[in-house]
């Protein structure tokens, strides 16, 4: 297995501070993100933009290991669909240019749908990118968020979503945080995973979720990496500490190298 962390968990740092503090504690990787909001990243950015980040965490020795996309497709707007089948085209092609294993997507919620409804009407959008993806050796890796936090919940996805390209981001912390255990998630679609999301976090006395340092919470990680040894998993473990949307937290500066230590004595 190999680390990297987010850049939500930078969000003040820019891409020659990204890639000098992950060779610097430690990681194998990064993880960035592909959004009009990102200053390191964004999505369409011109070829001298990607041959710039190629080049910087090169430089470092670090691996892109993933780009965090925003499609999402929990809608029965064929407009809506099409919209998002080309916001992640997009990303794989920015995949492939920066030599990039792993794409993720949402699949999203609706309250006017059912999840059997949403991947119904998002099916064929989902397996042309994925498809897309496979051609270029690239993984589509779903992630386990908002209404999809279940390993049954990912099998009904993929009881639709059929393409060699498609595979499961498990979010660890958001699952976890909905109540399921991870010899559940793993009978489910274990094997599908391409990419995990690792994060600890408690419930208060109030039971409002808090993020905390690892080990420091009620995530059960040693588990988790017990099982993606039992597969000889051997893709990345990301961290994704959330200071963006939490300016709250610990500073990148002692969260990042406390989450590679800890986790490389597990």
């Amino acid at each position: 297995m190999k680390f990297s962390f987010t850049n939500l968990a930078c969000p003040n740092w820019n891409l020659e501070e990204i890639a000098a503090k992950a060779a610097e504690y430690g990681y194998d990787g990064i993880e960035l993100r592909s959004h009009s909001d990102s200053t390191c990243l964004y999505p369409n950015p011109p070829l001298s933009h990607r041959k710039y980040v190629r080049d910087v965490f090169a430089k470092h020795g670090i691996e892109i290991c993933g780009i965090c996309a925003y499609s999402q497709f929990a809608s029965s707007d064929e407009k809506n669909l099409e919209q998002n089948r080309q916001i992640l085209i997009d990303d794989i092609i920015l995949a492939r240019d920066l030599n990039v294993p792993v794409v993720r997507s949402f699949l999203g919620e609706n309250p006017n749908l059912t999840n059997e409804q949403v991947i119904d009407y998002a099916a064929p959008y989902l397996n042309y990118c994925a498809d897309f993806a496979d051609l270029l050796g690239i993984k589509v890796a779903f992630e386990t968020h908002d209404a999809w936090c279940g390993g049954e919940l990912m099998k009904l996805a993929f009881s639709k979503i059929t393409s060699k390209g498609a595979a499961v981001l498990w979010d660890v912390g958001n699952n976890y945080e909905r109540g399921e255990s991870v010899k559940g998630f793993f009978d489910a679609v274990g094997t599908k995973c391409a990419h995990i999301h690792m994060k600890d976090l408690y419930k208060d006395k109030d039971g409002k979720t808090k993020l905390c340092l690892m080990g420091e919470g009620e995530v059960p990680v040693k588990e988790c990496l017990e099982a993606l040894r039992s597969i000889d998993y051997q893709g990345y473990i990301s961290f994704e500490w959330e200071k963006r949307w939490h300016p709250d937290i610990e500073e990148p500066e002692i969260a990042l190298p406390q989450f590679i230590e800890y986790m490389k004595n597990l």
